[in-house]
Formats: structure tokens, sequence, C-alpha cells
């Protein structure tokens, strides 16, 4: 910050929706931030998908993301169950998402220039709502991160749509003046 201040930032977002479920802005760098952020998330994700049995948190290695008071909350959150697992060590993956919106956010900020600790949370409140209610992405083909979140997915059942074109194939071969070969 300008006067000096150095403010640390924490997101959790939802990797396939790509919308911020919780986040956090202190002048802290530590685990209370991390702790906060995911309090949020996990009462988001429990207030649009309140079945959600179970849901894997992908973490960095860093210190902040492997505290006792994170750990805690994990193991005492029942609803959903949280699995943490550390990107490119407990799975092939690495948390190049999360790193994307770390990206996109740093670019609004940049384009803001809060002067303050109290303007830079009102430009990341002003911020994430653009980016998750009316910032369309490419990816989400052309949804918005809440719209994604929280829309019900497409039926993928197609076995009606297939016994009809079976049906209708037939129909058509049946009536096919082509002589036996």
């Amino acid at each position: 910050m300008p006067d000096g201040i150095k403010t640390a930032i924490t997101f959790v977002s939802d990797n396939f929706s790509r919308k911020i479920l919780g986040w956090s802005v202190s002048e802290k760098h530590g685990a209370d931030n991390v702790k906060a952020a995911l309090y949020m998330a996990i009462q988001t994700i429990q207030k649009f998908h309140p079945e959600h049995i179970c849901a894997t948190l992908v973490a960095d290695g860093g210190s902040e993301n492997h505290a006792v008071s994170i750990e805690e909350l994990i193991t005492s959150t029942p609803h959903p169950e949280i699995t943490k697992v550390i990107a490119l060590k407990d799975i092939a993956f690495s948390n190049s998402l999360i790193e994307a919106v770390n990206k996109i956010m740093k670019r609004y900020i940049r384009h803001d220039l809060p002067q303050s600790f109290k303007e830079l949370l009102n430009c990341i409140i002003r911020c994430i709502e653009d980016y998750i209610i009316f910032r369309p992405h490419y990816a989400l083909n052309g949804l918005t991160p809440i719209e994604a979140y929280t829309q019900k997915l497409p039926d993928m059942d197609f076995s009606e749509q297939t016994r009809q074109a079976k049906a209708m194939r037939l129909e058509l071969n049946r009536k096919s003046t082509c002589p036996k070969c």
C-alpha cells in the first residue's frame, strides 16, 4: 500500500465454476487470514449446496495453509466433510486455477489503486462482485461464476433421444428401396 502497510489477500474458489467462495484481507499474512477465507467458503457451500456431503480443498505448500487452526476448522466441519490435499504433492494437479483468480484480482487492484486498507477492502468487494456476477467466462461457455455455481447441471441422460433416433433409423431402413446386396 502507498502508506507502507503490507496486506495479505486470501481467496478460496470453486475449481469448476471459478466462483470465489470465500476471501479475507488482512494486514498480517498467516493462518488466521486463510481460516477466515475458508470459513466463509464453508458457509457459502452450505448456503448454495446444502446437499454436498464432501469437498476437496486443494492447497499449496505454504505454512499458512497447514497450521493447527486450519486443521481444526477442517476436522470440526462435519458438513461438508473436507479433505485437504497439497497441489503437486498429494495430487498431480497444480493450484493454477486459484492462481489465475489471484492474477485477475491483482489487475483489478492495479486499476483502482486503493490508497488505504479501507479502500483496498472496498475495492476487493467490488472486484469480487464484478468477477463472479457480471463477468462471463469463456471456460464456462459464457456463464458467470455465480451462474455456473448455482445452476443445476444439465440432464445428461440422452437415453430417450437415443431410443427415438434408433426407432426412426429402423423405420427409414424398412422403407428403403435399396436392393439386397
